[in-house]
């Protein structure tokens, strides 16, 4: 599903249109099995998720430096503020939501989840760092 943002579109009970878009210019693509596993991470944590990053144009992730063939580019990748979530319960309630990348961002209190790796592609000292009790 592409398209333009338009502010009033829920796409999920809490997620809109303009939470998704591609910050640059409101461009928006969907993924919808990533937007219900996004909605069930949501409903098993039980607690507002503030959304960073979602879809990209690819203006968007050429402005930032994202990766040529990034998952923001499909719409499968999203980035989460940790701010109200325990760490380790936010990884294993992604996991069990099918998320299989999942990378954490400690200095910026950030969780990137995605669609698109496998189990175990998260690096173990990146993994072992996001497991660490938080401060």
């Amino acid at each position: 599903m592409a398209g333009t943002c338009n502010d009033s579109l829920a796409l999920q009970p809490h997620f809109s249109s303009r939470e998704m878009a591609s910050k640059r210019e409101s461009e928006l693509l969907i993924d919808p099995l990533s937007m219900d596993m996004l909605q069930t991470l949501r409903n098993d944590l039980a607690r507002p998720m503030v959304i960073t990053s979602a879809y990209r144009s690819h203006a968007h992730n050429h402005a930032v430096g994202g990766a040529t063939g990034s998952l923001y580019l499909q719409g499968k990748a999203f980035d989460v503020v940790l701010g109200n979530h325990d760490r380790h319960a936010f990884i294993a309630t992604a996991r069990k939501a099918g998320f299989t990348g999942i990378e954490t961002y400690p200095e910026q209190g950030i969780i990137h989840i995605d669609t698109g790796r496998r189990c175990g592609a998260i690096p173990s000292q990146r993994l072992n760092q996001a497991l660490r009790p938080n401060r």
